[in-house]
């Protein structure tokens, strides 16, 4: 009998030669979800995963962390970013090391559902890797969503890693600035 693993590396493969970005990852979410950008569209980048490897990895994302989110909360939710293809990562400024680039992270929010909330739940649940809660001011906008990523051993290179809880703050200098999150206690 097939494993989880080897049922999920077939179905990725068979995903990654057709590019069928209408396919569920999860009951709850596309692959197009997952590797949209308006970015990579407005600048003509191809964000299709490099690897089926990386198809096995959204899965995984959508599976243990998105879909538990949509079930728990019930409402709408927006992926603002899944999978970047290096190229997009470089042209968005991103981290040379991020685990959008490998499959392993999404950025989201939950309508109507703070992103305290949503990263206190995450965190009970002990559904990450990195949980940060980010807000980003530009031009006097504030953006606010969720950065989380969740990996396996199986599909995973980095499975050493530590892992993180912190809310991120970048200002209109564009300079990060981190802290600690308020984490209420169960009673």
């Amino acid at each position: 009998m097939a494993s989880i693993n080897e049922v999920v590396r077939v179905w990725a493969a068979g995903l990654y030669k057709t590019r069928n970005l209408s396919a569920r990852v999860a009951p709850s979410f596309t692959l197009g979800e997952l590797v949209r950008s308006g970015h990579a569209k407005k600048h003509g980048i191809d964000n299709f995963p490099v690897d089926p490897i990386i198809i096995c990895r959204l899965w995984v994302v959508a599976n243990y962390v998105l879909q538990p989110v949509r079930q728990k909360f019930g409402r709408p939710m927006l992926v603002s970013s899944g999978y970047r293809s290096p190229k997009l990562n470089t042209a968005l400024k991103g981290s040379t090391t991020s685990q959008h680039m490998r499959g392993e992270a999404a950025d989201f929010v939950v309508s109507g559902v703070p992103d305290e909330e949503v990263c206190q739940w995450l965190h009970e649940q002990n559904r990450y890797w990195q949980l940060f809660e980010e807000t980003k001011v530009q031009k006097g906008q504030t953006t606010r969503w969720v950065h989380c990523s969740f990996i396996v051993p199986a599909f995973s290179a980095d499975a050493t890693a530590k892992k993180v809880y912190k809310k991120i703050f970048i200002g209109e200098d564009g300079k990060p600035r981190y802290d600690a999150p308020s984490i209420k206690r169960k009673e």
